[in-house]
């Protein structure tokens, strides 16, 4: 489907180019390419919808209230794990 975004957008500028110069078939040029446009923008609408990336993983900064208190928790649990080894080794 992109490749056809770009044909007929190719199509729409050259038309829109030959337009500008005063060229021959620009009319046609412009036609062609904004029925061609239509057409796929048309068929498009049936394209199914793209599932939105958990971007909290790769940035932090984005995740929920629920998410950071997860973390919270795990940090927390760490920090008493490393305090225990800490004394344990030192007996």
């Amino acid at each position: 489907m992109a490749k056809l975004y770009g044909i007929g957008a190719a199509v729409v500028i050259i038309g829109a180019m030959f337009k500008i110069q005063h060229w021959p078939f620009a009319s046609l040029l412009l036609v062609v390419g904004l029925s061609t446009e239509a057409v796929i923008f048309f068929f498009s609408a049936f394209e199914p919808l793209h599932e939105e990336p958990d971007w909290s993983l790769v940035y932090p900064e984005l995740a929920t209230p629920e998410d950071v208190s997860t973390v919270m928790v795990l940090l927390r649990s760490l920090q008493l794990i490393k305090v225990f080894l800490n004394n344990w080794m030192h007996f």
